[in-house]
């Protein structure tokens, strides 16, 4: 009896451990117990029973089914085999201790406690081209006429609402001449501050109404100074995302020299470097006029391919296509979810998505930034966990991630706190 009894104990203890192990990660808490049924009836007042028997359905048809199986029958039988009955004793205490369960070593329960992600809000940062070619015709407007009645109808839109907007001019000129700047450091400062819509919408009418047209297409520095002063808003904002939106008319022009690298390819550069640093900031693209060859390159570096491009330039095409970029640019970063004086461990977080409303829920696993992010998509912190400082202040997805959940209705994600976190594989 003993030795039958063993190795199904050690089993259920392998099973009870294998299913606490695979159920971290759940949403739910996973703090239980399994029950087990090793065939005894704690509630059958004969306690005494042999187990065997309860174990067999058919015992009532076996030729020793009438056959006492009581304990004192037994230890009668035993006596009259000539055995000492004391035998008998240590035999059945033996075999109680079989029957108990088996200690159970202390396992962590792993606890996942789902809190519903919230996506960070996004501002815009519009980088336009003043140049003198934006005085060409499209249409019954110039360029610069629609450009300037198309995004001051955007900033008014109330579907704007809650959107933050700012604003910096291209090309910049020094002591009253014409002749551009084409340092980075022209372009770090802002002619209208990034604010909340609608409230800055008339300092950005002003601006417009203000500008200039002036020679020269300073691509490159308008690109990258503008790039670095919308990550330092991203950073200095950590609750709101920052994308830049750089409409120009077309190819870099003027600010020649291997300086300043005023080329389509070192824009490109510029727009990738900003893309896959830390924190990451994208940059959307606006073509206005036929020539804006190469620029879908540049959108692509920026993490928004493609660029939208407008060849004539008119006013209700150029408000499509703001609203286009509005309606489409849902954040891929979305908030940590802290607790008021509740300290997270970020080794201890992972993210569960739900593509569409009737989508299979799917647990991803964490990459280590957007360099690794590969066709299996995945998720990374935008600072190294503690005790690195300062900490993360949000979580990224990964594009293969991101773009089926944000691009299909009633998708949904969910941070588990509590598992230890999940690594992406390849």
């Amino acid at each position: 009896m003993k030795s039958s009894r063993r190795p199904s104990s050690i089993r259920l203890l392998a099973t009870m451990v294998v299913a606490m192990a695979a159920a971290c990660g759940s949403r739910t808490p996973l703090g239980f117990i399994p029950s087990f049924d090793d065939g005894t009836d704690d509630t059958d007042p004969d306690s005494s029973r042999d187990p065997d028997a309860s174990r067999d359905p058919d015992g009532s048809a076996r030729t020793d089914a009438n056959i006492d199986r009581s304990l004192d029958a037994r230890n009668d039988n035993d006596r009259e085999a000539g055995r000492d009955a004391s035998d008998v004793d240590v035999d059945v205490a033996d075999r109680r201790d079989v029957f108990d369960a088996p200690d159970i070593p202390d396992i962590p329960p792993c606890f996942a406690e789902s809190r519903e992600g919230k996506g960070i809000p996004i501002d815009f940062y519009f980088v336009v081209d003043k140049s003198t070619s934006m005085n060409a015709d499209a249409g019954m407007q110039s360029r610069w006429t629609a450009m300037a009645n198309a995004l001051n109808t955007f900033v008014r839109s109330p579907s704007s609402a809650g959107l933050g907007a700012g604003v910096n001019f291209f090309p910049k000129t020094s002591g009253g001449n014409n002749n551009a700047l084409c340092g980075v450091n022209d372009y770090a400062t802002p002619d209208v501050p990034i604010a909340l819509l609608p409230d800055v919408a008339p300092q950005i009418a002003t601006a417009l109404a203000a500008q200039r047209l002036v020679s020269g297409t300073p691509t490159r520095a308008a690109l990258e100074g503008s790039l670095g002063y919308a990550r330092a808003q991203k950073m200095a904002r950590v609750t709101r995302d920052v994308a830049v939106v750089f409409l120009t008319d077309g190819q870099p022009s003027g600010c020649s020299g291997s300086n300043n690298n005023n080329t389509i390819a070192g824009a490109v550069a510029a727009a990738r470097t900003f893309y896959t640093g830390t924190p990451s900031v994208r940059t959307y693209v606006l073509g206005i006029g036929p020539s804006v060859n190469n620029l879908n390159m540049l959108a692509q570096a920026g993490g928004t391919a493609p660029a939208r491009l407008i060849e004539s330039g008119g006013e209700a095409e150029l408000v499509s296509a703001f609203n286009a970029i509005r309606d489409n640019s849902i954040t891929c970063e979305y908030q940590i979810p802290m607790r008021p004086g509740e300290p997270l461990d970020y080794t201890l977080v992972n993210l569960q998505i739900r593509v569409g409303i009737n989508g299979a829920l799917m647990q991803v696993g964490k990459v280590a930034n957007l360099a690794a992010c590969g066709a299996s998509g995945g998720w990374f912190y935008d600072q190294p966990v503690p005790p690195a400082n300062p900490p993360p202040t949000r979580i990224t997805l990964c594009p293969a991630t991101c773009d089926p959940l944000v691009l299909t209705a009633g998708s949904h994600l969910d941070v588990l706190v509590g598992c230890k976190t999940m690594s992406q594989s390849p």
